[in-house]
């Protein structure tokens, strides 16, 4: 999943390739049973090298975590009022 503005959409559809060489704003990743935190810590570094601004992680309880490209945060910075569980 993930949230991208106009402007990051544009960018992206500028680029003309897929995948798009730029990361949405924002990804998130629904954690399964199968994923490791070795694979998600990963993924998030590579989300954050095409792009990203914020990666949020939610388990299969609803519970979120945000991260920004230096620190795991207490809530997101881009949408502060995000909850940091959702009811699943």
């Amino acid at each position: 999943m993930a949230w991208r503005s106009a402007a990051r959409w544009r960018e992206i559809r500028a680029a003309g390739t897929a995948p798009a060489p730029v990361a949405p704003e924002i990804c998130i990743e629904v954690r399964s049973r199968s994923n490791t935190d070795a694979e998600l810590a990963t993924k998030r570094a590579l989300y954050f090298d095409a792009g990203a601004l914020e990666v949020w992680g939610c388990n299969e309880e609803g519970h979120l975590r945000f991260f920004d490209p230096g620190n795991e945060l207490a809530q997101s910075n881009l949408v502060p009022s995000f909850p940091t569980r959702i009811q699943v």
